[in-house]
């Protein structure tokens, strides 16, 4: 195994641990956002959600 195949093998694990917490949150939209990742934790209104 090269270093490259662990680095995405790694990126694959973390990427499915991710999707199943947040089915047991409830998300299931393809395209869901946390508010920190949109306003980079600053706290603003832009862009808005509808």
């Amino acid at each position: 195994m090269t270093y490259q195949t662990g680095l995405i093998a790694n990126r694959v694990i973390r990427e499915v641990l991710t999707g199943i917490a947040m089915r047991k949150k409830g998300i299931t939209g393809p395209y869901y956002f946390a508010d920190e990742a949109i306003d980079g934790g600053q706290g603003q209104d832009w862009p808005q959600r509808r």
